[in-house]
């Protein structure tokens, strides 16, 4: 079951049978990169990072903007509340889809 961790500016969702210790550094490049599990990037409109470190076998991106909006900005948004953020919103999908015996990848976390 999908939990939810206030962090400062935000909120982590998590599913506590995958993620042990959650908060902001599971989504750091640099946390994962220290720690030798950054194993891969590929390439495409934004990169996708994979963390593998023996437990594992995560794939991290971050969501970019697309199209026209992204001449005023890559990475921000229009805040309209936590709920309709696209993160969230595939995780949430991501784990309905696994609960309904679909071939769809475990949903980790999102931020």
């Amino acid at each position: 079951m999908i939990q939810r961790l206030a962090i400062d500016r935000g909120a982590i969702l998590f599913d506590p049978d995958l993620v042990d210790a959650p908060g902001p550094q599971i989504f750091d490049r640099t946390y994962w990169r220290e720690r030798g599990a950054l194993t891969e990037r590929a390439g495409g409109r934004g990169t996708i990072h994979f963390i593998d470190d023996g437990q594992r076998h995560w794939a991290l991106r971050r969501y970019l903007r697309g199209g026209m909006p992204a001449f005023l900005s890559r990475r921000h948004y229009l805040w309209c509340g936590e709920e309709r953020t696209r993160s969230f919103h595939e995780m949430r999908l991501l784990q309905a889809l696994r609960q309904r015996g679909l071939p769809v990848p475990a949903p980790v976390a999102a931020l």
